[in-house]
């Protein structure tokens, strides 16, 4: 089973745009009929029920990531620590940041 770690600590609280996003690529990862991914979303303590709700693994990030420069710098260094601890092989960025080195397994680029 491929495990996903996905990077919900910028969605905004009003769920537009990459919000509803993230809640369709949920769906179709984890409900009926989905790929049976073993999916973990770390997000913003405000939102750890809401992902919990949506039958994925909820992880609450550092209260702290509600500041962009504070969130910036835990993707960097903490994201990929996490991605490490979590045993991801896909770790997804829907947003407009990612971590440089993230992590996860080199499946080999394909152009």
């Amino acid at each position: 089973m491929v495990r996903v770690l996905i990077d919900a600590t910028a969605i905004p609280a009003d769920r537009g745009g990459v919000g509803r996003y993230l809640d369709g690529l949920l769906a179709g990862l984890v409900g009926p009929g989905g790929a049976g991914a073993e999916v973990s979303v770390v997000c913003q303590p405000a939102d750890h029920a809401y992902f919990t709700g949506l039958g994925v693994r909820s992880i609450p990030g550092p209260a702290s990531l509600e500041r962009r420069p504070v969130r910036l710098a835990w993707e960097q260094v903490g994201l990929p620590r996490l991605a490490r601890r979590e045993r991801a092989d896909v770790l997804h960025c829907p947003h407009y940041t990612q971590p440089a080195r993230p992590a996860v397994p080199d499946r080999g680029h394909h152009p």
